[in-house]
């Protein structure tokens, strides 16, 4: 980060099991940021890690060792947030385009749950966050997966707790950003877990994003994050309108997948939809995507004559 630090302070070692959507983002062979698995295709991080070009990166997945083990995968897209401003450090998300399907493996490799959309944590509520960054400030990387555990806390604190910090670098909390932290600075992320999965109650909620300028698990100040659920439908710049309709269980487990695409979607015995996009397939909370055949029914006739 430009000044921004993150990494895992006052943390413990993990196994790849307990967060199997964990990700090394490397740059030349080399790690550099964190990153969830969000679907076959795609790895969630923040913007500011995506610098360079594509062919600098790789990716290792199944591994709680950033160096070894699992599988290394390479990207054909990076995609930085289009209003992400580096001064300003908002809208500090990106997205990664695998260049292969990534299927889900046993428990070391998985996609991590995403939050129903008009979800947000509570204050309080006790978050995880996981990556290979230094133990303290200016120290070297670890080499095993480090979690800890941190509680939210409310935008209105966090602005107060910025507000000199503010005014100094210009860098304000916004509604795109929520933050975690003691105030007491006794654990905390720092350099080399930006860019990794902030967790509660299940979700991906946050992305590690700043902290402090200048240091690390400093007192009174906690970490800020990119809030994911506020965040969640600009990453992917894919909005619901009124040529759409959507259908499934709140539950998942029903849905339709891969190479349904274009298919007929019936009621009451009429085409009402073709199927067109969705998170992953049957997932909870996520109903697919249809094209509405009723809202594009003057275009349909006007082309074919019927």
């Amino acid at each position: 980060l430009r000044h921004v630090e993150s990494r895992i302070v006052g943390g413990w070692t993990v196994n790849i099991s307990d967060h199997p959507h964990q990700v090394s983002l490397q740059s030349w062979h080399r790690h550099s940021c964190g990153g969830s698995l969000i679907s076959p295709n795609w790895i969630l991080t923040a913007a500011h890690c995506l610098s360079g070009g594509v062919h600098r990166y790789s990716f290792r997945l199944g591994s709680a060792l950033w160096a070894e083990g699992g599988t290394l995968v390479l990207a054909t897209q990076v995609i930085p947030h289009p209003l992400y401003n580096s001064s300003t450090i908002d809208y500090d998300v990106g997205l990664i385009k695998l260049a292969n399907h990534q299927e889900e493996v046993n428990n070391t490799i998985q996609y991590a749950t995403l939050p129903p959309e008009d979800w947000t944590p509570t204050n309080g509520s006790i978050a995880s966050v996981t990556g290979w960054g230094t133990p303290y400030y200016g120290g070297s990387l670890m080499d095993e997966l480090q979690q800890v555990n941190v509680p939210i806390v409310s935008n209105e604190e966090c602005e107060e707790y910025y507000k000199n910090e503010s005014i100094v670098y210009g860098v304000y909390v916004t509604g795109r950003m929520l933050c975690a932290g003691f105030l007491d600075g006794s654990a905390d992320v720092c350099n080399g877990d930006s860019g990794g999965p902030l967790i509660v109650d299940g979700y991906l909620t946050g992305v590690v994003s700043w902290s402090k300028f200048g240091g690390c698990a400093s007192e009174g100040f906690p970490a800020v994050y990119t809030s994911f659920p506020s965040a969640l439908t600009a990453a992917y710049s894919i909005y619901i309108t009124d040529r759409m309709l959507c259908a499934g269980y709140p539950a998942g487990g029903y849905d339709a997948c891969n190479g349904d695409s274009g298919g007929p979607l019936i009621v009451d015995g009429y085409l009402a939809g073709i199927v067109s996009w969705g998170y992953q397939c049957a997932v909870a909370n996520y109903p697919g995507v249809y094209s509405s055949v009723p809202s594009l029914l003057s275009w349909i006739k006007e082309e074919t004559g019927l």
